[in-house]
């Protein structure tokens, strides 16, 4: 009885850490970088939260445009702004529960530092949108929950 216990908590311990696994952090720098290395690659970055609500509601919107442009030279990066304190495993688990996939990241850093590198005009507000289009020296940041139908929209207003 004890060694299946001890295994069944093994178990459990693994499934945390391979939640955790799968979300990385991320500072602002990283992530500008990140978007500089694909010329012909449309990217399109959710910041969200665990706790706004909003932001959970949107999750299957991108989720959706990701599956339905499968193939298309489009990456769908999420990328969570909860108190980097807090660490990997609440997001891991998080992400898992919403069976988020593609890229996922925790911002490794305060908002006073990642904010300002994003956007000089975003304030914090969540849900908020990048999307970057190939080819383009400017980023555009939506600072609003977005439909399925106003996301299609802007990836084809390219």
């Amino acid at each position: 009885m004890k060694k299946i216990i001890i295994l069944l908590l093994l178990t459990f311990v693994c499934a945390i850490h391979s939640h955790a696994q799968r979300v990385k952090l991320i500072t602002s720098g990283q992530l500008t970088r990140r978007l500089s290395q694909g010329h012909d690659t449309t990217y399109i970055v959710n910041f969200w939260a665990t706790w706004c609500k909003p932001c959970i509601k949107e999750l299957p919107v991108f989720a959706q445009i990701q599956q339905q442009l499968s193939g298309k030279p489009l990456e769908v990066i999420f990328v969570s702004t909860d108190d980097y304190h807090k660490g990997l495993k609440n997001i891991g688990t998080f992400v898992e529960k919403h069976d988020l996939g593609g890229e996922i990241y925790l911002m490794n850093e305060p908002p006073a530092i990642y904010l300002p590198a994003i956007n000089k005009n975003w304030t914090g507000s969540l849900p908020a949108t990048l999307v970057v289009w190939p080819g383009k020296r400017e980023w555009k940041l939506y600072k609003e929950v977005l439909t399925y139908e106003q996301l299609l929209s802007l990836l084809n207003a390219d």
